[in-house]
């Protein structure tokens, strides 16, 4: 062998080395993407009071409100975009269980759980309300006041063995409500 050969093959292995070496690095420093399951469980059936809705949040839920925010095909709104923690309230009546994206979505806004409250000037139902701008819901998710033109924004359920899951790749969109 030449010298030059020599040096060649030298200069390969280091180009080698070199480029394994970057390749390691960046894989090593890119963040992990989390495998997202299909479904993941909320909570237990006997869990969830009657006609009282219960706030939960996960992870494995974050980006369906911008989801549903797409699928009603609309500049109208504003979704709060991906967090860390999407909240979700999961309501009970009876057998049937249903879950509404705790995030309003006109305002992008949290909602949150307005117990019943008597007041000089009158009463108020228990209500999911948004804290901005004061849009109101009821527990199946509809619309009963404010500035929003949708109802809430809903999860696909199942039940199994008594364990509430929630899909994590498909919403029900808030259908659109006149007046």
């Amino acid at each position: 062998m030449t010298r030059g050969t020599v040096r060649a093959m030298f200069a390969v292995a280091v180009l080698l080395a070199s480029a394994f070496a970057v390749a390691a690095t960046v894989a090593m420093l890119s963040p992990r993407q989390a495998t997202r399951p299909a479904a993941i469980a909320l909570s237990s059936l006997a869990a969830l009071p009657d006609g009282t809705p219960v706030r939960v949040t996960s992870s494995f839920l974050s980006g369906l409100d911008l989801k549903a925010a797409r699928a009603r095909q609309t500049d109208f709104g504003k979704p709060r975009g991906v967090v860390k923690e999407l909240p979700v309230f999961l309501v009970r009546h009876g057998d049937e269980v249903r879950a509404f994206i705790g995030v309003d979505p006109r305002s992008g806004c949290d909602i949150k759980y307005f117990t019943a409250r008597a007041l000089p000037w009158g009463s108020f139902p228990p209500m999911l309300y948004d804290v901005c701008h004061g849009s109101n819901y009821d527990f199946f998710g509809q619309k009963t006041g404010g500035p929003t033109p949708w109802n809430l924004d809903e999860l696909v359920l199942t039940i199994r063995d008594g364990v509430v899951y929630a899909d994590t790749t498909h919403v029900i969109p808030g259908r659109w409500v006149a007046g």
